[in-house]
């Protein structure tokens, strides 16, 4: 049953959520089906990770009906609905969280009731409301619009000569949010192109777009600015200066944007990185700073988590910098904001690892179960670079040839899973090869150095680089 859809979201929902769809479901307004209460109240008692294989449709059937004999068509049927119920509580619930959507409904019923005292109480909570928002991006500009336009729809059908009508604020405000999202679209179309490689795209319209918006007065807007200079990097990833302005632009105006946009703006920074800096310390260093800005400003989270591939890009640069002292730190302080203790282990490990503490590492991975995929990659190769350091090359040969099967098995992209059969070629070879083989060892470092989809990509280059310093 854990496969089925109402399960799956069941498990992303909290305890007050999961407590709040209950009196939903309860309530005889949204629900007059009280088999589907008793089968939610059933399905709770394996909350929150309803993975308990007691938890079956047939478990669940005999629990609704007990003495009929099991039919997989009304317990299904029920299930459904129960999902379905789930969706309209989901709606409903975001739809309450907006409390600005909520007034222009109300604005619209009391214009087309004739009730103006009511309209006119609630504009003026809404303009209030505008204001107090803390962002001034497309959504901010959208609302602005929306109530300058519900305002001029009453103003103009009542005939109300003694209230000013604000066309052009109401106008600008459409132009601004028009051109935050028009910007914020045509960013993504090129981000999408560099993950999909397609000849057909058009961006005769991004180039108009940057042209005409270049020395704009719309360019006074924070939002605008932000948006332009990362639309203007995207579209040339090789000028510096589209770089340096975006960096300089979001660190000046991020309080604009609600926290995903800046994420998002950050992620571009980051991507361009390598246009920018060669590979080595400096790159870490700037990498380093990025991500520094982000913790600053409480950036580095979304919903309250780290998200598990933010958290080892953090933990990666710190520790090709060294500054083990900061990553632990940074570790330990966030430990309730890691997503799981699967992720939080495994950081840990790649820290004593560098540290040089790889008993301990080896310790803590072995003793910590990775249901996820990335982890269970990650953990084997850091397994490999563990056994490799510790000199265990019996043990070592065995785990690589036991890891060779377990790719070929895997369902995977067929990136991932070029990247981690090179992994294990160029390692092999590592270990074959001595320190007096300079010619072969340098060889192999060219052709490291020269591959496209390879893991671990870094740890080969220093460790080939390692064996040919010994032979001088």
């Amino acid at each position: 049953m854990k496969e089925r859809k109402i399960i799956k979201i069941l498990t992303n929902l909290n305890l007050k959520e999961r407590k709040s769809f209950l009196r939903y479901v309860s309530s005889p307004y949204f629900n007059t089906n009280q088999k589907l209460t008793d089968l939610l109240v059933y399905i709770y008692q394996f909350a929150p990770n309803f993975d308990n294989e007691k938890l079956t449709i047939e478990n669940a059937f005999a629990h609704l009906f007990r003495k009929e004999v099991f039919s997989e068509r009304i317990i299904t049927r029920l299930i459904s609905k129960l999902f379905k119920l789930i969706e309209e509580f989901i709606a409903l619930t975001k739809h309450e969280e907006d409390s600005f959507n909520k007034k222009v409904y109300l604005l619209e019923y009391y214009f087309d009731n004739q009730l103006t005292p009511f309209f006119d109480s609630i504009h003026k909570k809404m303009e209030t409301e505008i204001e107090a928002t803390p962002f001034r991006d497309d959504r901010y500009f959208y609302n602005q619009f929306l109530a300058e336009f519900h305002s001029i729809r009453l103003k103009t059908r009542d005939d109300r000569r003694d209230h000013p009508i604000k066309f052009d604020k109401m106008i600008l405000a459409l132009d601004i949010q028009y051109w935050i999202r028009k910007l914020n679209l045509l960013g993504t179309k090129l981000n999408h192109q560099t993950i999909v490689d397609h000849p057909e795209f058009d961006n005769s319209e991004t180039k108009y777009v940057l042209k005409y918006l270049e020395k704009h007065p719309l360019q006074k807007i924070p939002a605008i600015k932000v948006c332009y200079s990362a639309l203007e990097l995207l579209n040339d990833p090789k000028i510096l200066d589209s770089y340096l302005s975006l960096k300089k632009n979001l660190s000046q105006y991020h309080t604009t944007f609600p926290i995903n946009l800046i994420q998002h703006f950050y992620t571009i920074l980051i991507n361009n990185v390598p246009n920018y800096y060669p590979r080595g310390t400096k790159r870490m260093e700037e990498y380093f700073n990025l991500f520094s800005e982000q913790i600053e400003q409480g950036y580095i989270y979304t919903n309250g988590y780290i998200l598990p591939q933010v958290l080892k890009n953090v933990m990666t640069v710190s520790l090709r910098l060294k500054k083990y002292t900061w990553a632990e730190s940074f570790l330990e302080n966030n430990r309730e904001y890691i997503y799981s203790n699967e992720v939080y282990s495994w950081n840990l490990s790649a820290l004593l690892y560098e540290k040089g503490d790889y008993e301990k590492a080896l310790d803590l991975l072995t003793e910590t179960k990775y249901d996820d995929i990335f982890y269970l990659f990650t953990t084997k190769r850091l397994l490999i670079k563990i056994y490799y350091r510790l000199g265990y090359e019996e043990l070592l040969h065995s785990f690589i040839n036991t890891f060779r099967v377990f790719i070929s098995r895997k369902k995977l992209a067929a990136g991932k899973k070029e990247e981690n059969q090179q992994f294990l070629n160029y390692a092999l070879k590592l270990i074959k090869l001595k320190g007096h083989q300079q010619k072969e060892l340098k060889q192999l470092l060219s052709r490291i150095e020269e591959a496209q989809h390879l893991a671990e990509k870094y740890w080969l280059i220093e460790e080939v680089k390692h064996k040919l310093g010994e032979a001088n």
